[in-house]
């Protein structure tokens, strides 16, 4: 056999081999995919933050405050009806499930006299809860409220933004 003739032949065998042996490693195999579809997280307002009736000293200025746990105390104003109270919220979604919830930090309470700037505070802020074995949980809000000495007397309100996510 000639030269050329068997290196054509080794060429050839060796091409065949690597084919084969490409071949011969192949391996496959199948993969799953899934997706769970949740409930959308709600909120609802079922009570608002009261502060109270709030008679301020004349000469120094006060404060109320309203934990998210339902306390309520004062200093340097007094109370009266009506009576202060924590404001609540019912968040609903997928049972079980953790989210966190978060409260603005400040609300101004506007009214016939100089605006009062309350500091807010949840229970929970931040930290996350869970949606019992139905899908719901209650969250409750507090504040502090500055009062001013000598502010007028009048009805004061402002809105504030409660918000929770999964």
């Amino acid at each position: 056999m000639k030269a050329t003739n068997l290196l054509k032949l080794a060429t050839a065998g060796l091409l065949i081999c690597g084919m084969m042996s490409t071949n011969a490693m192949a391996a496959s195999t199948t993969g799953t995919a899934s997706a769970q579809i949740v409930t959308n997280i709600s909120i609802v307002n079922t009570a608002g933050l009261s502060f109270g009736g709030v008679i301020p000293n004349l000469t120094t200025a006060g404060s109320v405050t309203v934990t998210p746990g339902g306390a309520v105390s004062a200093s340097g104003v007094t109370l009266i009806a009506p009576l202060a109270n924590r404001a609540e919220f019912d968040v609903a979604g997928d049972p079980s499930t953790s989210y966190t919830a978060s409260v603005d930090a400040t609300i101004s309470l506007t009214g016939t006299g100089a605006p009062m700037i309350a500091s807010l505070s949840l229970a929970q802020q931040n930290t996350g809860s869970t949606l019992d074995g139905t899908g719901v949980d209650t969250i409750f809000v507090g504040g502090v409220l500055p009062v001013g000495a000598a502010q007028l007397t009048g009805s004061y309100s402002g809105t504030f933004a409660v918000t929770v996510n999964y």
